[in-house]
């Protein structure tokens, strides 16, 4: 999601073969009334961009992991995180069955989280 109060940026960037998130915000940086919803590990590599905290909370891994933990107890938390899910065709049979067993084994799932920039829900609980 890009929001400006300009309409001709966002054209302009996916016109130089950008999508996704990069193009979200390579937008916000280019505009000073951007703004833009993107995944926090997507934001690691870009110091340009100011995050914004939600309710005087930051995004930071900590945060997250106490929002997961105290989801319903109607806490000041950050509340912006949202989960992977996998989906696939049809019952995962073969490699993706495999895939989907190693990545569920929590040191697995925490290498590849923390190398992707993201916080694990194994961390959590």
């Amino acid at each position: 999601m890009y929001l400006a109060n300009r309409g001709d940026l966002a054209p302009a960037v996916t016109a130089q073969g950008e999508y996704g998130e990069q193009a979200l915000i390579n937008a916000c940086m280019i505009d000073p009334n951007g703004i833009g919803f993107a995944t926090m590990s997507s934001l690691l590599s870009t110091p340009e961009v100011e995050v914004c905290s939600w309710k005087n909370v930051q995004p930071t891994n900590q945060h997250i992991i106490d929002s997961v933990n105290n989801y319903t107890k109607n806490q000041n938390l950050y509340t912006l995180w949202f989960p992977l899910i996998l989906v696939t065709n049809g019952r995962p049979t073969g490699s993706v069955q495999t895939f989907i067993n190693w990545i569920m084994v929590p040191t697995n799932n925490l290498a590849v989280t923390h190398a992707a920039g993201f916080t694990s829900l194994y961390e959590a609980r």
